[in-house]
């Protein structure tokens, strides 16, 4: 199904503090903007300081963070509505068995309707 390895099982088990860790082991899609130097949230530096030495990685949750892990399911829902995918959960951490330092945190995997 997928060219990775799972890393993090459920993601949802982890602290706060011990996901930031994971992370800092790779680039993940959030992170994809600021290593091209096209993110307006943080450059290229921030991003390397903040995988080096933790540097840049808010202490806690921050609000939109928050909210945004509680939405997610309507918004799922309302895609499932929209364009009739099928959306299969997944809250795991992967990594690309081709570049290990890849990462991906999926919220589902969406199945080709066709």
């Amino acid at each position: 199904m997928l060219n990775s390895n799972v890393i993090v099982p459920d993601i949802d088990k982890l602290s706060y503090q011990d996901w930031l860790q994971v992370r800092r082991s790779g680039i993940g899609g959030s992170d994809a903007a600021a290593a091209l130097g096209l993110s307006p949230w943080k450059s290229a530096l921030e991003l390397w300081q903040e995988k080096v030495s933790g540097q840049s990685q808010p202490g806690q949750e921050n609000e939109a963070m928050i909210w945004g892990r509680i939405i997610e399911p309507v918004i799922t829902k309302e895609f499932v509505r929209r364009t009739g995918f099928t959306v299969t959960p997944m809250r795991s951490m992967l990594q690309a068995t081709s570049w290990p330092w890849m990462l991906a945190d999926l919220d589902g995997l969406i199945e080709d309707p066709q």
